[in-house]
């Protein structure tokens, strides 16, 4: 059987992108028998290579080395130069059962419904994957389709009619016409049942899985987080979130919750601070775009910085010139390998989210054995267990209080640290890959 998988978000898109290749490596090991091609454009296609191609020896090597890579010593730096050589001389072929195919055709355009089509329909695949619901409308052949989740939904406001309208039709024909879809949680297959009238033995659920340099070892790398915390002009523990800031997100509750905790550590601590307004102990950090279309985060995040870091004594208070000191901190994009430090030096991670597929952010904070506090809708019950500590989303007191109480008790923190790093056990990109192998051949 001759198999596409659509990876032309490799190199575009980092989520999809991810999952795309661990799924075709997954795939590639425990399939030798059919053929496969991956889709990628022309800015994915050195990732691809790059990533399908390396032997899965030097791979763990990498991940092996995830605490002596956060080791200065001169046996550790001679370890990492090893590696490094053998990383060059290590580059082997692509699989025999796989063949790259180069097509320069953007996701949501309208080549994706002509230029892809007519690729398809000459091409005569006996199945496709598509790993986001796009795909050309009018393609007859039989094909699966991965609907991550409906959180898209929630975005339309943002586009002109016309896309809007396309977007739906989209929608609803990977629904429809696919043989198969595949999602990522049991939350995500209610919600598409519901939404669409979907059959629900249509669907197929299939976990994510969380990448290796994401791991309990980087805590131990004291010096690279005291590096990150300098670099983002953090001044000592914080709490910490990543990701977009779309409206689903909820980021102007967590950001009024931040505040309220604010204001209760400032009376708390009030006759030590003269009854003036200072940097508190605890920041919260925000990784990820500073997105311009979104202006009232933007401007929440400076009425609190102005608030809390304006006072006389903020220079004295954090040692930070006034313009520096703020109790909100807004990295913008962070390089891969600073991601897992972020989450390592937190003092805990929070996720507010009204809605969510899966989430993989919580776990890779768990993988790092960061505790984690949690909005306790959507997909996240199902995903985190009772691995973290929740809190009604809606609330901005009680997400402010959830805070509070995992801020000042340490014993709750280790405790939730321990479940953390058992609960992230339950999910691995190969037994994604697995079970995607599975709905392929379910197809046949």
């Amino acid at each position: 059987m001759r198999i596409l998988i659509d990876g032309r978000f490799i190199g575009v898109g980092e989520s999809i992108s991810r999952y795309t290749l661990e799924v075709v490596k997954g795939i590639l090991e425990l399939d030798k028998k059919n053929e496969y091609a991956l889709l990628v454009r022309p800015q994915g296609k050195k990732t691809a290579t790059e990533f399908l191609s390396r032997p899965e020896h030097i791979r763990q090597a990498q991940y092996k080395l995830c605490e002596g890579s956060r080791d200065s010593s001169p046996k550790a730096q001679n370890d990492k130069d090893v590696f490094a050589s053998e990383v060059k001389q290590s580059t082997k072929k692509l699989p025999s059962n796989l063949h790259l195919k180069v097509l320069d055709i953007a996701h949501y355009s309208l080549l994706e419904q002509t230029k892809l089509l007519k690729y398809l329909n000459k091409e005569k695949y006996d199945l496709v994957h598509f790993t986001q619901f796009n795909h050309p409308v009018r393609y007859k052949g039989k094909f699966v389709v991965c609907i991550h989740d409906l959180t898209l939904l929630g975005h339309l406001y943002r586009m002109n009619p016309l896309k809007r309208l396309g977007f739906r039709a989209v929608m609803k024909s990977a629904v429809k016409n696919s043989t198969k879809i595949i999602t990522i949680s049991e939350y995500s297959k209610k919600d598409i049942v519901k939404t669409y009238g979907a059959d629900p033995g249509k669907i197929e659920v299939t976990y994510l899985g969380i990448d290796e340099k994401f791991c309990q070892e980087v805590r131990s790398g004291k010096q690279e987080i005291r590096r990150f915390k300098g670099k983002y002009n953090i001044i000592g523990d914080y709490i910490l979130y990543t990701g977009m800031w779309k409206r689903h997100k909820n980021i102007i509750r967590m950001l009024k919750a931040y505040e309220l905790y604010l204001k209760k550590q400032i009376t708390r601590n009030k006759s030590q601070t003269n009854s003036k307004l200072q940097i508190p102990n605890i920041q919260l950090v925000m990784v990820g775009k500073i997105d311009q279309n979104e202006p009232e985060v933007i401007k929440t995040i400076n009425d609190i910085n102005n608030r809390f870091c304006h006072s006389e004594r903020s220079e004295e208070s954090c040692g930070l010139k006034k313009d520096r000191c703020n109790p909100i901190v807004t990295t913008g994009y962070v390089d891969e390998d600073e991601l897992p430090i972020a989450y390592a030096g937190a003092l805990f991670y929070c996720i507010p989210s009204l809605s969510e597929g899966f989430g993989l952010p919580p776990l890779e904070a768990m993988a790092c054995g960061t505790p984690v506090i949690s909005s306790k809708i959507s997909a996240m019950p199902e995903i985190l267990g009772d691995a973290v500590e929740y809190f009604d989303p809606y609330s901005v007191d009680d997400i402010a209080k959830t805070m509070e109480k995992v801020a000042g008790d340490e014993k709750l923190r280790e405790q939730l640290s321990k479940k953390g790093l058992e609960r992230v056990k339950k999910y691995s990109w190969p037994k994604t890959a697995e079970e995607t192998l599975k709905v392929y051949r379910s197809v046949q």
